[in-house]
């Protein structure tokens, strides 16, 4: 689980270019957990930017909270998230359940 801001954009199904600042909630390698104000359809194609770069993606959910939107982005071949490559500022690592 984590906390960081980040800026995502997307084509929206008029075909206007959209951005908006997110709340990271959990990031793992193959994909991340946003909160958004506004709501982005599954399927569509996003670009997630941090301070020094950028993941690509796609939306997988988008469920609607009391609290806004819950997206779910599947990370493309490519972009594989790490801390050496991107850190949140607030992480806090939940250990596995062994037997």
């Amino acid at each position: 689980m984590c906390a960081e801001l980040l800026t995502i954009r997307w084509t929206d199904r008029v075909g206007k270019d959209r951005s908006a600042v997110v709340s990271l909630e959990d990031i793992s390698e193959a994909g991340a957990c946003l909160r958004s104000e506004y709501a982005i359809l599954p399927e569509t194609a996003v670009s997630l930017h941090y301070s020094s770069g950028k993941y690509q993606g796609a939306v997988r959910y988008c469920t609607y909270e009391t609290s806004g939107f819950l997206i779910g982005v599947a990370f493309d071949d490519g972009y594989r998230w790490s801390k050496a490559d991107f850190e949140p500022s607030h992480l806090l690592e939940v250990p596995s359940l062994g037997e």
